[in-house]
């Protein structure tokens, strides 16, 4: 067990290894704009909290819409478990932080396309 007096003290990144934050897509290795996804949908139907919103692409296997409701996601791993593509994993970003009910539904793809565009920096 670990406690630590935050802000005090800082949360070394092994420390964050077991935490479960809001699922994130794993981007695609030519790619990193792009998703792993195959919209196989296998995460849709295995959530038990349906808080997953995966929109099928009209060219390929890409999704063209990947939403994730986390004021409904009960954490279980469910999601993480079944992707036969291994594009799904739960982030470790212990500062994400929603003041509004709306702001908790994230825009996987999207934020995939961001943090890409941070990495070219």
């Amino acid at each position: 067990l670990l406690t630590t007096h935050y802000p005090w003290q800082g949360i070394a990144k092994e420390d964050l290894l077991t935490y479960r934050g809001p699922v994130e897509l794993i981007p695609a290795e030519d790619n990193p704009a792009k998703s792993k996804c195959v919209s196989c949908m296998m995460c849709v139907k295995s959530c038990p909290s349906s808080c997953l919103t995966v929109v099928k692409g009209d060219e390929g296997k890409a999704p063209k819409l990947w939403t994730s409701d986390f004021t409904l996601c009960s954490l279980c791993g469910t999601c993480v478990e079944v992707c036969p593509a291994d594009a799904l994993r739960f982030s470790h970003d212990i500062y994400w932080v929603a003041t509004k009910r709306e702001d908790m539904v994230n825009d996987l793809l999207a934020k995939l396309t961001k943090n890409a565009g941070k990495e070219k920096k």
